[in-house]
């Protein structure tokens, strides 16, 4: 019996993608379209009312899911997330923003919009980032719904499974599923990785790792002068994304927003 199947591929020469849905019947639905443009080619993930379209400029979404990845060291995270030392992934769900007065978390059907790669992962992790997203059957017909619903039972998961920076996305898809406990839904995650930034972590990690270069040649060039002036070592201060409390009925516990950079559909969980 198959229960996922994986895809790898490219959009261009510096976006690598690897794709794992899983679910009832999947070897049997129809989930992927490729299409060739004068741009370039594109892939598309659907099912139901949502889908991920992957273009040569960016990614365009709409329906439920979200968007998420490991923390980088030295981000800025929100309070709550770096008060909490399980919390390792940043997590942003389509659609979902905040009452700024109660600082109530909403969720509203305008789940639609388009992320560039520049953008993705200069807010993002700068190497891998994931999309998602569910086709349950209209088991919630209201997306809204299907977002809180999504959140109350995978929320945690998504935010402290290591799987997500190690790049196990298909052992992170059974998981998610078998979490949702919805024995019709199928889940699809779009793994997205930028091919430079990930040689050169790569290239820093194996020389941090065998020799130790980095440390020692970053060493020498920061040895501070006596004649530097300490104003040079004063950092400059950063603004703390808010932090949204959940009601009690969620599972999920204490989740930030992410900066709303365009419209309510790109506020989400830092």
């Amino acid at each position: 019996m198959i229960r996922a199947i994986v895809h790898q591929g490219f959009i261009g020469s510096d976006i690598e993608y690897f794709a794992a849905v899983t679910g009832p019947d999947v070897d049997k639905r129809f989930f992927f379209e490729q299409i060739n443009t004068g741009r370039g080619e594109v892939v598309r993930y659907f099912g139901g009312n949502s889908e991920v379209v992957l273009n040569p400029e960016g990614a365009r979404f709409r329906g439920n899911g979200g968007m998420f990845g490991e923390y980088m060291f030295g981000g800025h995270l929100p309070v709550g997330d770096l008060l909490n030392d399980q919390v390792l992934n940043r997590l942003v769900l389509f659609g979902a923003t905040s009452n700024p007065s109660t600082h109530e978390l909403l969720f509203t059907p305008n789940t639609e919009g388009f992320e560039p790669y520049d953008n993705l992962f200069l807010h993002g992790n700068a190497v891998a980032n994931y999309f998602f997203f569910l086709d349950d059957r209209k088991r919630f017909p209201d997306v809204a719904d299907r977002q809180e619903q999504t959140l109350k039972l995978i929320g945690k998961a998504l935010k402290r499974s290591e799987k997500v920076g190690k790049g196990q996305f298909l052992g992170l898809a059974h998981e998610l599923l078998d979490a949702l406990a919805e024995t019709e839904t199928t889940l699809a995650i779009i793994r997205v990785v930028q091919r430079s930034h990930q040689r050169l972590y790569e290239i820093c990690r194996d020389r941090y790792v065998n020799e130790h270069a980095l440390v020692r040649r970053m060493a020498r060039r920061c040895r501070p002068s006596t004649r530097t002036s300490a104003s040079a070592f004063k950092s400059t201060s950063s603004i703390i994304i808010p932090t949204i409390r959940l009601s009690s009925t969620s599972t999920s516990g204490s989740l930030p927003v992410a900066p709303d950079r365009s419209s309510a559909h790109r506020r989400g969980l830092g």
